[in-house]
C-alpha cells in the first residue's frame, strides 16, 4: 500500500499515521507540495493525505490549483482521501464548495458531535458520538456539492464530511505534543487571537492528545483500503 502525504508546512506533518501506516506495511511519501509540487504518484496511491498550513485555499499560491485538481480527480474516481484543516477545505473547494472566513478564529481543544450520518459512517463512525479534538482553523466550508456532514460544532454546523470517498476533517486528530509545540511557536499570533498562551495550550494537549490520538488511529484502521 502506497500512501502520499501533501504537507503544506513542514511542521504539520502526519503526525501519529505515520508510525502506524509504516507499522501497517504501508509505504509513505511525504512531499512538501509548496517546495516541489503535486507529486504525479499521488493520481494512483492508495491513499492521499491531505494535511493542513496556515495559507488560504483562497490564495494566490501557484501550487493551490494542481492539488484542487488532483482531489477533484480522486473525488471523481472514488479514491481515497483523507484532508485535515486546510487539506479539508482544498477537498471542499474541490468538490465545488465555499470556503470562506468563519464566524470565530477556533484554537484549542473543543468538542465537536457526530451527526445521524457520522454515527452511521463507515470510517467516521469508529469514534465517540462526542469527542474534544484539537481546532486550529479561522476558515471552513459550507454547500459543498455532494457532500455528507458527519460532525458538528455550535460555531461549525460542518466540522467534517464526506464527498465521494474522500473524508474532511476541520480538525486535528494526527497531532503530537511535538507538532503542537511546533505550531504554537510558528503562529504565536493564532495563539493571541484564541486568547491563549503557550503554556495554557501545551497543558491542555498533555492533558488530551493521548485520547485524541487513540480517535486519530481508529479512524486511520476504518479509512485504510483493504487488499
Amino acid at each position: 500500500m502506497h500512501v502520499v502525504v501533501l504537507q503544506h508546512e513542514s511542521i504539520e506533518g502526519p503526525g501519529v499515521w505515520m508510525d502506524a501506516l509504516l507499522g501497517r506495511g504501508a509505504s509513505v511519501e511525504c512531499v512538501l507540495v509548496p517546495k516541489t509540487g503535486v507529486p504525479r504518484q499521488a493520481q494512483t496511491a492508495d491513499l492521499v493525505i491531505s494535511m493542513g498550513g496556515s495559507m488560504s485555499v483562497n490564495d494566490p499560491l501557484p501550487w493551490i490549483v494542481p492539488e484542487v485538481a488532483l482531489l477533484r480527480e480522486r473525488i471523481g474516481a472514488r479514491a481515497p482521501v483523507l484532508g485535515v484543516c486546510l487539506g479539508s477545505q482544498l477537498i471542499a473547494k474541490a468538490a465545488g464548495g465555499v470556503v470562506e472566513p468563519g464566524p470565530v478564529f477556533e484554537i484549542g481543544f473543543h468538542e465537536v458531535e457526530l451527526t445521524d450520518a457520522g454515527r452511521a459512517d463507515p470510517v467516521l463512525g469508529v469514534l465517540p458520538p462526542r469527542l474534544s479534538v484539537l481546532q486550529w482553523h479561522g476558515e471552513h466550508f459550507h454547500d459543498v456539492p455532494g457532500a455528507t456532514a458527519l460532525a458538528c460544532s455550535p460555531r461549525y454546523p460542518m466540522q467534517a464530511f464526506r464527498v465521494g470517498n474522500a473524508y474532511g476533517l476541520l480538525f486535528h486528530l494526527e497531532a503530537t505534543l511535538h507538532s503542537v509545540a511546533a505550531m504554537c511557536e510558528a503562529f504565536p499570533e493564532d495563539l493571541r487571537r484564541g486568547s491563549l498562551t503557550v503554556t495554557a495550550l501545551l497543558d491542555e494537549a498533555r492533558a488530551r492528545l493521548r485520547e485524541v490520538q487513540r480517535h486519530a488511529l481508529a479512524l486511520l484502521d476504518a479509512l485504510l483500503p483493504t487488499r
